[in-house]
């Protein structure tokens, strides 16, 4: 059983004039961990903070 954290980053991605695309990816490298699209910067935003939280187990 491993014991190492992961970390993790967002990255965010414009998709056309008003989607807001966010990705979650491993810092070491890897497939996204987490991706979704909003209506805009703001909850795509909130949107990565909240499956940031799920994937780390913080903020339940």
């Amino acid at each position: 059983m491993q014991t190492e954290s992961l970390n993790y980053e967002i990255k965010f991605y414009p998709r056309g004039p008003k989607n807001t695309e966010w990705k979650i990816w491993p810092t070491g490298g890897g497939v996204a961990a987490a991706t979704g699209v909003a209506g805009s910067f703001t909850l795509a935003e909130r949107d990565a903070k909240k499956a940031l939280e799920r994937l780390t187990g913080k903020g339940v």
